[in-house]
């Protein structure tokens, strides 16, 4: 091959990095407990991007490739209430017409359609090949503000090994939904 110079070619790289995004929920379903499997008592929400260059980011990879990448889960659980307390209190701060009574059962679908701001971090996981490979997930939940001025940090990478991060690709999806399923702590 003849010598080509990149040194001064952009890249044409549209793979989704660790940040802070605004993000906008999508869907979200409620997963109350299995009582064979012990699992449950979590809401699983959908989101995409909202904001900047990578808006509808996962809208376009469920259009080429069939699978919604950007999920998180919300347990409210009791152990958990309080994540959970911070989740609602961020979405009533960013969406003022979203109401949640805390002492009333409410309708999870009316999240759909709120902004809030997230901080994606990289963490490795086993593909279903046996192979280490890395993905973003939802490490931090904070203000649309937050996002937007810069006051947030990016968590170090997650490894399984506890060793540096391991060089490769930023997976944004799961090898299947199984993989997402087995991730669920609860």
């Amino acid at each position: 091959m003849k010598n080509v110079n990149l040194s001064s070619v952009a890249s044409n790289s549209n793979r989704l990095e660790a940040g802070g995004y605004v993000l906008v929920i999508k869907n979200v379903e409620d997963r109350p407990m299995n009582i064979t499997t012990g699992k449950g008592d979590y809401l699983q929400i959908e989101y995409d991007i909202d904001e900047g260059p990578f808006k509808g980011y996962y809208t376009d990879m469920y259009s080429s490739l069939g699978f919604w990448g950007g999920h998180f889960i919300r347990s409210y659980k009791p152990k958990a209430l309080g994540m959970f307390k911070e989740f609602i209190r961020e979405l009533r701060h960013d969406n003022p017409d979203f109401k949640w009574d805390d002492d009333a059962e409410n309708d999870e679908k009316s999240m759909i359609g709120c902004q809030f701001g997230a901080v994606l971090g990289e963490e490795e996981y086993r593909g279903n090949d046996g192979s280490l490979k890395t993905r973003l997930n939802v490490a931090k939940i904070t203000t649309v503000s937050n996002i937007r001025t810069g006051k947030y940090n990016v968590p170090d990478p997650k490894t399984l090994s506890g060793a540096p991060k391991a060089s490769g690709v930023v997976d944004t999806t799961a090898d299947s939904m199984e993989q997402i399923n087995a991730d669920i702590p609860f």
